[in-house]
């Protein structure tokens, strides 16, 4: 993301680099291969909740926090009935 702020004719424009970059997983041990992909997106969902939270303008925490609230329940969906995902409480 790129933010940029105009004063009179000079502007002056900052690159917003990603906060978590995540490593790649290593090699793939015996087992479902999609458990690492549900680890990795949870975890990313998890890093937007806890981002989210501090947000300071209320709309767009509100808006975000739904958002990991909506993006929780796909990885639920997908991983199916005999996985249990919480948010921690």
């Amino acid at each position: 993301m790129v933010i940029c702020f105009r004063f009179g004719a000079i502007e002056h424009c900052y690159y917003i680099p990603p906060i978590v970059i995540w490593p790649p997983w290593g090699p793939r041990g015996p087992g479902p291969e999609n458990y690492p992909a549900l680890i990795q997106d949870a975890s990313f969902v998890a890093t937007m909740q806890d981002l989210s939270a501090q947000v300071e303008d209320q709309n767009a925490r509100e808006a975000l926090l739904a958002g990991t609230r909506e993006a929780l329940g796909m990885i639920q969906k997908r991983a199916g009935d005999h996985v249990r995902i919480a948010e921690r409480g």
